[in-house]
């Protein structure tokens, strides 16, 4: 049975947001710059398949507020280098900033299924997390700063909680 691009589309978004999830999960949870240049680029990536493979749609007001003021703030913060005590600071600002415009555009471009795939990555990172601690056991010595806590593969144990709940 064929796939209507309906169901292509959901496809799509799902198996985007589950990559998404479980590959910054991985990258330390998406906490060092090297993980929001390459999530930006995979996003901007998808979004611009998306565009390609997909009849493009006008987007609403707050769909276009949200993917310009989203930009907006990017540019604003790589324009306040200009003035910083810490310019370096300001630029690793827009970076990450730069990561949520890509991630608004995709999922504003690709629509569907994003719920169904960032549920299925939030379990697949909760699950290897707990399989890790099974077939490890208690980690010898414990962490001295995280003690025997659940923490991988995000590095820490409260983002680890957070994304879990």
């Amino acid at each position: 049975m064929a796939m209507s691009g309906v169901d292509r589309r959901e496809a799509a978004g799902a198996a985007l947001a589950f990559a998404a999830v479980v590959l910054l999960s991985f990258a330390d949870g998406g906490f060092f710059p090297n993980a929001w240049r390459a999530g930006a680029v995979a996003l901007a990536c998808a979004a611009g398949l998306a565009a390609l493979a997909w009849e493009p749609r006008r987007p609403t007001r707050a769909e276009a507020l949200l993917v310009g003021g989203l930009a907006a703030f990017a540019l604003w913060a790589a324009l306040s280098a200009a003035w910083s005590i810490d310019p370096d600071a300001s630029l690793l600002d827009a970076q990450r900033t730069l990561l949520y415009v890509a991630a608004a555009a995709a999922a504003l471009l690709v629509r569907g299924g994003l719920l169904a795939g960032t549920l299925a990555g939030v379990v697949a990172v909760c699950v290897y997390s707990l399989a890790e601690r099974l077939v490890r056991g208690e980690p010898e010595p414990p962490d001295p700063l995280l003690g025997a806590l659940l923490h991988e593969p995000l590095g820490y144990a409260n983002g680890l909680g957070g994304l879990a709940a």
